[in-house]
């Protein structure tokens, strides 16, 4: 036994596990708060500005508000709550949360000129906030664009389609600068290809067309990745999240099975939200109550994976209540969606400085993060 514990091996595994005991006291001390709540802030378009704002909020409910209503996530007090003239924030949010800036109809442009990034990284510094996700560029591409109508209809050059793709990647390295700036832990969510819902093909019937779209994104969200790895950030890859549900441009899915219960992808709710396990709400845009409660599980465990807040998944009986629907009896989205950390990779943390450790000690700790790792799952 002696000699087992002196043996260049196991004094290797002790080691490589005092290395993860230290990474993970570190990652406590830098990422724990003593808040009993995880305070979030959102910076996106209309897949994460609340529902409640739209019609289609009498009855749907977003990642966004499934995560603050049914997790107890702090996106701060609504604009009544804290008391602001009128019961509004002002552009670009509206009445509901506070430290959520996304905006109904946003693009990567747009975002910067409404100041989404500037005014998280100032929640950030006022307020607390310890997380903040991005999902933004779904509009960059959206099917009435003139970037997609130029990329689908191929009457736009290769140089073009370079020039729009590197504008998008552009706007979204200003966003993480300003987050590093404040110091903010981030996760990135890619860019959704909307040429993949059943919807646009019936706009659009050219599968060819769609294609070049979704490899243009394909490169973006490539892009996309590798500044996440440079700056250490979580990437979800909710691209190839919506591929597992929705399919491709060659073989499409209409249903998905969640709970046991078929989630029609081809269908629209009703105005009155009679229509509950259609896959989209009455504006045949936007993804109905179920399909965002898989978004917020994929979002909740990047932030697990990512920073170990810890978070409850919904489980698939939860998903379908947030819409009223009826529990089918048996777990059924796994076999098509896998392991929601299939579509997560946490880089580790690069050039770490902790306020109060000197430049060594912050030297090292990157050095064990890097050499331990944090989870990461490639696809």
């Amino acid at each position: 036994m002696r000699r087992c514990f002196n043996s260049p091996i196991h004094l290797a595994g002790r080691l490589r596990q005092l290395q993860i005991a230290v990474v993970f006291a570190c990652l406590s001390f830098l990422f724990t708060s003593p808040a009993l709540a995880v305070k979030l802030a959102v910076m996106g378009d209309s897949l994460s500005d609340e529902y409640e704002e739209d019609s289609y909020g009498l009855y749907a409910e977003n990642w966004v508000e499934q995560l603050e209503i049914y997790v107890g996530v702090d996106l701060g007090p609504t604009a009544t709550e804290a008391g602001e003239p009128g019961g509004a924030w002002g552009e670009p949010r509206r009445t509901l949360f506070q430290y959520n800036w996304a905006r109904n109809g946003a693009n990567s442009n747009t975002l910067l000129s409404a100041g989404q990034h500037t005014g998280v990284s100032s929640v950030a510094a006022s307020d607390g906030v310890e997380y903040g996700v991005l999902f933004i560029g779904a509009n960059d591409f959206f099917p009435s664009s003139a970037a997609y109508q130029g990329i689908y209809n191929g009457t736009w050059t290769q140089l073009q389609i370079d020039s729009h793709v590197a504008g998008v990647l552009t706007n979204i390295n200003t966003v993480l600068d300003e987050m590093q700036s404040a110091g903010l832990p981030m996760v990135i969510l890619n860019v959704p290809d909307y040429g993949i819902a059943p919807a646009v093909a019936v706009l659009l019937p050219n599968a060819a067309g769609r294609q070049l779209v979704t490899d243009a994104i394909d490169g973006l969200n490539a892009s996309i990745d590798a500044e996440a790895q440079a700056r250490g950030m979580v990437v979800v890859d909710i691209g190839a999240g919506l591929v597992s549900i929705f399919g491709t441009h060659a073989s499409p899915i209409t249903s998905l099975l969640v709970g046991n219960v078929a989630i029609d992808l081809t269908a629209s709710d009703t105005a009155g939200g009679a229509n509950p396990t259609a896959g989209f709400v009455h504006d045949g845009v936007h993804p109905n109550t179920v399909l965002q409660g898989i978004v917020a599980n994929t979002v909740m465990e990047a932030l697990n994976i990512g920073f170990g807040v810890g978070l409850t998944l919904f489980s698939e009986a939860e998903i379908l209540d947030h819409r009223g629907i009826a529990y089918g009896g048996s777990d059924t989205l796994y076999a098509t969606y896998g392991d929601y950390s299939d579509y997560i990779t946490a880089y580790p943390p690069v050039d770490i400085v902790v306020p109060g450790l000197g430049g060594i000690a912050s030297l090292v700790l990157s050095a064990l993060l890097a050499g331990a790792g944090t989870r990461a799952v490639h696809r």
